[in-house]
This record gives C-alpha cells, structure tokens and sequence, in this order.
C-alpha cells in the first residue's frame, strides 16, 4: 500500500535541496559568502517550493495543471527578487545586483520546482 505525497509536502521537500543548490551556486556566481547563499537559497526554496505545490494542491490556479509551471516560473522571480534585495540591503551590496541575480535564480528555481511538481504529481 503507498500513499500519495501532496503536492505541498512535495513542494516543500525538493524546494529545501533545490534551494539550497541553486544558494550555493549564486553565491559562488555573484561572489559572496557560500552560508549567505544556502540560508538564502533554502528559504526560497520553502516559500516557492511550498507555495507552488499547495496552488496545485487547493486549485488556486485553476483546473489545468500545468499552471503549476507558471504560477512557480513568476512566484519564484518574486521570492527572487525580494530576497536578492534583502541580502544587498543587509550586506551593503549594490542592488542592481541583488536584484538581478535575485530574479535570475529565483526564476530558474521556480521553474524546476514547478515542473517538479507538475511531473511528480500527476496521477497515475
């Protein structure tokens, strides 16, 4: 007997290992410290990654599934971008580039996520 993962748990628990992939990477990228990249990297990945999979599992985005893509591809350039502000504010770097490496990474994460989500949800 299996249960089925919903797609929140789901969400959560590959936005935690993606985020904290995609941390790291943007830290060695835009020259930071690499904890900077990993605490950064995991909360957006819980907050897209959760957020993405409870709009498939409550239907927020409609009756077509693959939604799920887009509403993860624009909610993580959000998530991305707040964050990529935060941390230039927070560390006295240059906005621009906050802003830019955020939306950046945040858009690529959101759009794995989404279609992670989408792939591993579907029923069988």
């Amino acid at each position: 007997m299996s249960e089925k993962t919903s797609p929140g748990t789901l969400g959560f628990g590959v936005g935690i290992g993606l985020g904290a992939g995609f941390g790291v990477l943007t830290a060695l990228l835009a020259n930071i410290d690499v904890s900077i990249g990993i605490t950064n990297g995991v909360a957006a990945g819980l907050i897209v990654g959760g957020i993405t999979g409870l709009s498939l599992e409550r239907h927020w985005i409609g009756d077509d599934e693959r939604l799920v893509i887009v509403f993860g591809m624009g909610f993580g350039t959000i998530v991305g971008i707040g964050l990529g502000l935060l941390t230039a504010w927070t560390y006295n770097f240059s906005y621009v580039g906050g802003f830019s490496t955020g939306s950046i990474a945040g858009l690529v994460l959101g759009t794995i996520l989404g279609m992670q989500i989408f792939l591993f949800s579907k029923n069988d």
